[in-house]
């Protein structure tokens, strides 16, 4: 079975792109797939999200924008069907 792909929408640059990346390598650990895109790698992206940044994806679902802490993050993940 494949592991779930989470996608994480942000730049480089971005603080908190970095900050919600450490958040879901902790929570999810081995659970998930975690792939960090450049959110102007694809223009509809780019469009809807440049000013939103970080946006984490589950399987080409938002789960969340912006910041989230550990619990927030877990339950969220665990509504959206993935066991953690």
């Amino acid at each position: 079975m494949t592991a779930p792909r989470l996608v994480l929408l942000g730049t480089e640059q971005c603080k908190l792109c970095h900050e919600m990346a450490e958040v879901v390598r902790r929570v999810v650990g081995e659970a998930a797939e975690l792939v960090e895109t450049d959110v102007r790698s694809d223009p509809e992206w780019h469009r809807l999200y440049r000013y939103e940044i970080p946006v984490l994806m589950l399987e080409g679902r938002e789960v969340v924008r912006h910041r989230v802490g550990d619990a927030e993050l877990r339950e969220r993940l665990q509504q959206l069907g993935l066991s953690i």
